[in-house]
C-alpha cells in the first residue's frame, strides 16, 4: 500500500508501479539515474487499469528527470495529492487531468512547461507553485480553490482577471514575485479572509475600491523585499 524509493544510484528504469492494485502512497527521490518516467511505469495497461488506488504521489529531487509520458487512459483516477519538488530539468508531461485531485504541488521546476488548469480538477481545494515560472496561471474551472501559494516566480508580470472567480477561496501568499505590479481590477475572491504579500521589489498596491468589495478579509499583509 505503500512504497517509497530513495537515492537508488544504479536504477535506470522504474519497475511498473501502476499493477500494484493495493498501492495507495508513492515517493520517488533522489534517483538520479532516471532521465524519463516512460510506459514501464504504468507496466501493461491491457492487462489492468494503472495506479487504479493511488492517492498520493511525490517525486522529490529527481535532478536529472527531464520527462513524464501520460497514457491519458484514465490513470490515476483517484490521485488526491501530486508532489513534484525539485526536478530542475523537467520539461513537461504532467497528467493532463486528474478528477480526484484535492491538492497539487509544484516546487523548483525551472524548466516544467505547463498549464495547471488543466491537472487539476473540480475538487481541487490547495494549489502551491514555487519556482516554476514557465507554468501558465489561468484561474478558470477552479472555484473550489481555498488556498493559493505563489512564489519565487520572477517572470510573473500580471494574475489574470479571472482571479475573481475563485469564490471560494480563503488564504491566498504571494512570495517573491518582483515583476508582479499590480492585482487584477476585477477585485479580490469574495471570500478571502487573509492575503500575505511580500518580497516583492515593487510594492504591491490594490485597486481603489477593492478592499469594501472584500468584507470576509480579516488579515492583511505586505512587505517589501529586505523585510
Amino acid at each position: 500500500m505503500h512504497l517509497s524509493l530513495d537515492n537508488c544510484e544504479y536504477c535506470f528504469s522504474l519497475p511498473p508501479f501502476g499493477q500494484l492494485p493495493s498501492l495507495k502512497a508513492l515517493e520517488i527521490s533522489r534517483m538520479q539515474g532516471i532521465t524519463k518516467v516512460g510506459h514501464e511505469f504504468y507496466g501493461d495497461s491491457s492487462l489492468s487499469k494503472p495506479f487504479q488506488s493511488l492517492e498520493t504521489l511525490r517525486f522529490e529531487e529527481m535532478l536529472e528527470w527531464v520527462d513524464w509520458y501520460i497514457l491519458e487512459s484514465g490513470e490515476f483516477s483517484k490521485l488526491k495529492e501530486l508532489q513534484v519538488i525539485k526536478c530542475p530539468k523537467l520539461i513537461g508531461g504532467l497528467p493532463k487531468h486528474i478528477p480526484s485531485c484535492v491538492r497539487l504541488e509544484i516546487r523548483e521546476c525551472s524548466r516544467l512547461m505547463a498549464q495547471f488548469s488543466n491537472i487539476c480538477a473540480a475538487s481541487t481545494s490547495e494549489l502551491v507553485l514555487k519556482g516554476c515560472d514557465g507554468v501558465e496561471l489561468g484561474w478558470r474551472g477552479l472555484s473550489s480553490l481555498t488556498k493559493l501559494d505563489i512564489s519565487y516566480m520572477p517572470n510573473l508580470k500580471e494574475l489574470t482577471p479571472e482571479l475573481c472567480t475563485l469564490t471560494n477561496l480563503k488564504e491566498f501568499w504571494v512570495w517573491n514575485c518582483p515583476s508582479l505590479l499590480s492585482f487584477p481590477d476585477t477585485g479580490l475572491p469574495p471570500k478571502l479572509t487573509c492575503l500575505s504579500i511580500s518580497h516583492c521589489e515593487v510594492r504591491l498596491s490594490l485597486p481603489e475600491g477593492m478592499m469594501p468589495l472584500n468584507t470576509c478579509l480579516q488579515h492583511l499583509k505586505q512587505l517589501p523585499v529586505g523585510r
